[in-house]
């Protein structure tokens, strides 16, 4: 898997876990027993301003999603 935003220092969270990873683990555990969970990145303060480093990661992220057969999906808007 790349981490590639987490290779230049930006600070990301996410609501189902504090790295990409460990949130799409729990995804993919809860999607198992039909409980489901929300995936979403958290910029950090000096890096909230910055879309699309947003956007990159969205994508990243349901990229991964789609890798591990992870059911859901993401939708925001900007």
């Amino acid at each position: 898997m790349s981490d590639s935003l987490f290779s230049k220092n930006i600070e990301m969270l996410y609501l189902a876990g504090e790295t990409r990873q460990e949130a799409l683990d729990r995804a993919k555990l809860l999607n198992k027993e039909g409980i489901g969970t929300i995936l979403w990145p958290i910029l950090s303060e000096e890096n909230a301003s910055d879309g699309e480093l947003f956007l990159k990661e969205i994508r990243e992220l349901s990229h991964q999603m789609g890798l591990m057969m992870i059911r859901g999906g993401i939708s925001f808007s900007l």
